[in-house]
């Protein structure tokens, strides 16, 4: 049998947002309240750290990308790990 499930208010939010590709600017293609909600966020589920850190720098988080949790899922991301990645989420974090 299945715990109960815990309410939703007690979980973070998951945002999905897209990454600009190569060099564009996010504010020129994403809207402003996307990059206000990205501008606070803390943890970051990214395909690819070093590319999620130069378009985080562009889309003007202020917060030093050192402290940012920045968990990577990709194709070689093993599939044990991936139930993990949402611990900030469940953890009502957004």
């Amino acid at each position: 049998m299945c715990p109960d499930p815990v309410p939703a208010s007690n979980f973070g939010v998951l945002y999905v947002v897209p990454s600009t590709l190569g060099d564009s600017e996010p504010d020129n293609v994403l809207p402003k309240q996307t990059l206000a909600t990205l501008r606070r966020l803390q943890h970051f589920v990214v395909e690819e750290a070093k590319t999620a850190r130069a378009f985080l720098k562009r889309a003007g988080i202020e917060r030093p990308l050192a402290e940012l949790n920045m968990q990577t899922l990709n194709e070689h991301t093993d599939k044990r790990a991936i139930e993990s990645l949402l611990e900030p989420v469940l953890q009502s974090n957004d």
